[in-house]
């Protein structure tokens, strides 16, 4: 008798709204499992308020938000949501066939969910856990958190619970992948960034007026959101040649002298993403270097490959990536508005600046794509 096809069950706790890139993550992870063989199932929050998901996507889990901002105390009175995550889980597992392969993925969390998921499984009998296997895609720098012991501990117990060769830990930044390495003892591998499915894109015209200078997402500090609303709101000799766009929710407001805005809604279709994708000619990525010196960005990674001219803070991985095509001009420094358009005036006069650039956007097309992401998936352990 042939072997049950692998079943691969995304796990997403927080739709975050439909902010930022978790539906077209895990509709790429879809795309590659099917390409694999396999069958795909996305667990999601029961009552989710976000439009045109996918009809094969489940709302089973528990509606919890265990990101909500707070002080510890709060964040201890979450334990009973915790709880109601990780029953929920538990009884989605159970009606699994548990002579199936399966494999539990993991792309976003906090401490808070992985304690959930650990609860989950330990309410598992051996049996039950006998198929199961975890991929956990660690894409933020945890060993810098205070809350670095907590995932340290909460892996070595899902390492019991389920076995060592069946947790598979993953990351997608090579030097992020070394640190985790180095600090929890695994064994980490690399994914590309899957989510780059966009048409062919015309090449930027740089001499075109005005240039779309795109700052894409909600407000937020760590994505340089004091940098931006001081960009919008200085007085510039080279006003007339830009136009800065950005979330309706930043409320920026023009000033004499400054450049043009264009406020978009905070949440975009991916098509309308695409198409603002494609008349940008820069996207700004004034990202906070101690949140993003190994994390990645999956917004630079898409403007890379559409071509676009990603500008970023020094020290951070984005910043790394640029240096390994010799594109340090894309780096800037952040620290003068009325300087930062003047920079990008005279980068854009650089002579063969978009040659150099097309290197790096070949380069990321053939890594950060979804035939080698979905080859990378199908090396991944274990094999039952």
């Amino acid at each position: 008798m042939a072997n049950p096809p692998r079943r691969c069950v995304s796990l997403i706790p927080n739709l975050m709204g439909g902010e930022g890139h978790i539906i077209p993550y895990h509709q790429a992870f879809s795309q590659a499992v099917m390409a694999l063989g396999w069958i795909h199932e996305a667990w999601i929050p029961q009552q989710s308020p976000v439009d045109n998901l996918p009809q094969t996507w489940r709302p089973c889990l528990a509606p919890v938000d265990l990101e909500a901002d707070g002080n510890l105390l709060s964040k201890a009175l979450r334990l009973p949501q915790v709880w109601q995550l990780a029953h929920s889980i538990a009884q989605n597992l159970k009606a699994l066939p548990t002579q199936e392969p399966t494999v539990l993925f993991l792309e976003r969390f906090i401490h808070l969910q992985l304690l959930a998921l650990v609860l989950a499984l330990a309410l598992l009998s051996p049996a039950q856990r006998a198929n199961l296997s975890l991929w956990l895609l660690y894409r933020r720098d945890v060993h810098r958190d205070q809350t670095r012991g907590l995932y340290k501990r909460l892996n070595q117990a899902l390492c019991r619970l389920l076995r060592p060769q069946n947790c598979i830990f993953l990351t997608d930044s090579e030097s992020l992948g070394q640190s985790l390495q180095a600090y929890f003892q695994f064994p980490f591998t690399v994914l590309p960034i899957p989510h780059t499915d966009f048409p062919a894109l015309e090449l930027i015209n740089l001499q075109t007026r005005p240039i779309y200078c795109w700052w894409p997402g909600s407000p937020r500090p760590e994505k340089g959101w004091e940098i931006i609303r001081r960009l919008g709101q200085t007085p510039t000799p080279w006003a007339a040649d830009f136009c800065l766009v950005a979330a309706q929710s930043t409320q920026l407001t023009s000033v004499p002298q400054g450049v043009a805005l264009e406020l978009l809604p905070d949440h975009l279709s991916r098509e309308d993403y695409g198409q603002w994708l494609q008349r940008s000619s820069i996207i700004l990525i004034p990202y906070d270097l101690q949140a993003y010196r190994e994390r990645t960005s999956g917004i630079f990674t898409e403007a890379v490959i559409a071509g676009r001219l990603p500008l970023v803070t020094e020290g951070t991985w984005m910043a790394q990536e640029l240096r390994r095509y010799h594109l340090e001009e894309l780096i800037l420094q952040w620290h003068d508005p009325a300087q930062v358009w003047q920079q990008i005036t005279l980068l854009l006069q650089k002579p063969g600046l978009l040659d150099a650039f097309s290197n790096m956007q070949q380069a990321y097309q053939h890594f950060h794509c979804l035939e080698y992401y979905t080859q990378v998936l199908g090396q991944l352990g274990p094999e039952h």
